[in-house]
């Protein structure tokens, strides 16, 4: 009701005349008022007050009254009372009193009738001495037999009555949204918790909570006993409907679970999203009956420290199973009983200490991430093959050294680490290695032990000189320019290099390295392609091979420098048709393309370069012919020599930067 209402309406009964009052604004019914009333001895009721405004342009102070008045105010606020004489706190009807006033609306007389006095005991009881859900039930119920009567009790239990709420729910709908939230989690976790306790668990989820309850205390949504938070049941109740209603049928999409049988009910749904606020355990008796879910989302539950113990039996149809954001400090070993999951998420856990080693036998396992575990500083053995990870993300972890084992990981397809100081053998199969932000003197030369260990990629077996590997590595070792011990480069984004004859029999002729130097720009995705074109002798153009390496996890960090992009290309790469016995040579043309929310832009190298790489590379202890910039290109295929020693499985580099 507005305030101009509201002024016209106490000049009629002050005036005691029934039409309305020739009122312009606000302020002029205040005036107007003002000057009625200083002539008058009154007594006013303003019932229901919840705005400031409303005493300031009806009743602004008490100078505005004639000797002898009196003015009633009834609010749900404290705070708009502040400055009145006295305030008097309208106090639960006991019990006694509750059943004579419940009487009177369902039975028309001051006791219950003989039959129903259990049952109005029932609503005595659940009314909790609050006259208008005493006189909303007693009116529900008159004259309705004892069978009426249980299945409305029965029913209350589930769905409160709308009248009842909707009453209740004016205060809570004046609140602020983090106000609500409060309430809310007051409503489902911490009534009757000690008020310290609930500021040190909502302070951790940046909710104000101290302001906030006070908000609340002077709504008389709750009260303060000993410290501890008291709310009325109808008012709790009111709350939880306010959750349900959000997906009455769908538990698993609450923002809140607190009764165990709807928690029963969202994780036994055969596909649920459980998106919980304030989740501080999940009970083992819980998780040992989820037979037919697949999904759990426990993202950003902050105060979740750990997951439960698991039967083997337990939960074989989970395939989805994140944590993102939550306190989680370790994963327990019977988590290998989740034989049907595909992915694990645990995104900025930085509580995370730890990977138990009984995750290598999460045999569907596609997709691992532990992206921004800060704490993280060490992964566990792979002991057996875990034949379908796919995906491996351990940027922003601590973890600088990876075990041997990982030649376990047979399918994996990408792989990220910013940390590491050792390179493990990866395995044979993997399709692309991304290095980022490597530093450029990791690069210093052939022989350097980056350079080195990351060839190994390229190095085919005693068993493989026909089938090496046919996909692509990505490296990006910072700024600075295109290393000097590379024998073929030139400025620009075009180079012209001369292929040894019968390269594709060569078998100690591995494939290339292609340097791109640009100008790094804002951008989120980046690809290079590598346009070949293979001439003959003389000079005509035979075919175009065209070459791509992309990456979208590649980031800009706000240092707009220039910056290097390599690709190593494996020979056998190259498809059969350009396997021809007669001198070749191709140009090399380079175009690179950064993308921010999808839209391309061409970005500028300023240089290129071409490497062609042998076994050669992989010796540790002799100068490769490739360093000496005297010799000419010509005879960049000769003198080449079979390796001399095996390599270690692992190769030490003196970066703490690495990106794999």
């Amino acid at each position: 009701m507005g305030l101009h209402h509201l002024q016209n309406q106490l000049l009629c009964d002050l005036l005691e005349v029934e039409r309305n009052q020739n009122i312009s604004n606000v302020g002029q019914g205040a005036n107007m008022i003002k000057n009625v009333l200083r002539f008058k001895r009154v007594f006013i009721v303003l019932d229901d007050i919840d705005d400031s405004d409303q005493l300031e342009y009806l009743l602004r102070n008490r100078d505005w009254l004639g000797k002898g008045s009196r003015v009633i105010i009834t609010t749900r606020s404290k705070q708009l009372l502040q400055e009145m004489d006295d305030v008097y706190e309208v106090e639960e009807l006991n019990f006694e009193q509750a059943r004579e006033l419940f009487s009177l609306y369902a039975f028309k007389q001051n006791l219950p009738k003989q039959d129903f006095i259990h049952l109005s005991d029932r609503v005595v009881y659940y009314c909790h001495g609050l006259p208008l859900a005493l006189k909303v039930l007693g009116s529900l119920l008159f004259n309705k037999t004892i069978i009426q009567w249980e299945s409305e009790l029965c029913k209350l239990e589930r769905e409160p009555e709308v009248k009842i709420q909707n009453v209740l729910k004016i205060s809570f709908d004046g609140l602020d949204h983090t106000q609500k939230k409060i309430f809310l989690d007051i409503a489902c976790f911490f009534k009757e918790e000690d008020k310290d306790f609930v500021l040190r668990i909502l302070d951790s989820c940046d909710l104000y909570v101290e302001i906030g309850i006070k908000v609340l205390c002077d709504k008389c949504l709750i009260s303060l006993s000993k410290n501890k938070i008291l709310m009325h049941d109808l008012i709790q109740e009111m709350g939880w409907n306010i959750i349900r209603s959000e997906f009455p049928d769908d538990p698993g999409k609450w923002s809140r679970l607190w009764d165990p049988s709807d928690v029963y009910r969202a994780f036994t749904m055969k596909k649920v999203t459980v998106k919980l606020v304030n989740l501080f355990k999940l009970h083992k008796n819980i998780i040992q009956y989820l037979d037919s879910l697949e999904t759990i989302y426990l993202n950003n539950c902050s105060n979740l420290e750990e997951f439960p113990e698991m039967k083997r039996s337990s939960m074989k149809a989970l395939s989805y199973l994140h944590f993102d954001g939550s306190a989680i400090k370790e994963l327990p070993s019977s988590i290998e009983h989740l034989t049907g999951l595909k992915e694990l998420y645990m995104k900025v856990c930085k509580n995370l200490r730890s990977l138990p080693s009984s995750i290598c036998r999460l045999k569907s396992l596609r997709n691992l991430q532990v992206f921004g575990c800060s704490n993280l500083d060490t992964f566990p053995e792979i002991m057996e093959d875990m034949k379908y990870l796919e995906f491996l993300d351990l940027r922003g972890t601590g973890i600088k050294e990876l075990p041997s084992s990982m030649e376990h990981l047979h399918n994996i397809g990408e792989f990220h680490c910013k940390m590491l100081q050792e390179i493990p053998e990866l395995p044979s199969s993997l399709p692309e290695i991304h290095a980022h932000d490597t530093k450029l003197e990791m690069l210093s030369g052939p022989s350097s032990l980056l350079w080195s260990s990351l060839l190994k990629w390229f190095k085919p077996t005693s068993n493989e000189h026909l089938n090496c590997k046919k996909g692509k590595m990505i490296i990006n070792p910072g700024n600075g320019g295109i290393p000097g011990w590379v024998l073929h480069q030139d400025i620009g984004s075009q180079l012209r290099i001369e292929l040894p004859l019968n390269w594709y029999e060569d078998n100690h002729f591995l494939g290339f390295a292609f340097f791109s130097l640009y100008h790094k720009e804002n951008h989120f995705e980046a690809s290079c392609h590598f346009d070949l074109r293979l001439r003959g002798d003389p000079d005509e153009v035979v075919d175009d091979l065209s070459i791509s390496s992309w990456c979208k996890c590649h980031e800009f960090n706000g240092d707009a420098s220039d910056e290097l992009w390599v690709t190593l290309y494996p020979k056998n790469a190259i498809p059969n048709k350009y396997h021809r016995k007669q001198p070749w040579h191709f140009l090399a043309a380079f175009d690179f393309v950064t993308r921010i929310n999808g839209q391309a832009t061409h970005t500028n190298i300023k240089r290129c370069g071409v490497q062609l790489i042998y076994t050669h590379d992989y010796l540790h202890d002799n100068v490769p012919m490739l360093v000496d910039h005297q010799r000419g290109h010509d005879d960049a295929g000769e003198n080449q020599a079979d390796d001399q020693e095996p390599h270690p499985k692992r190769l030490r580099a003196s970066s703490t930067d690495l990106k794999l």
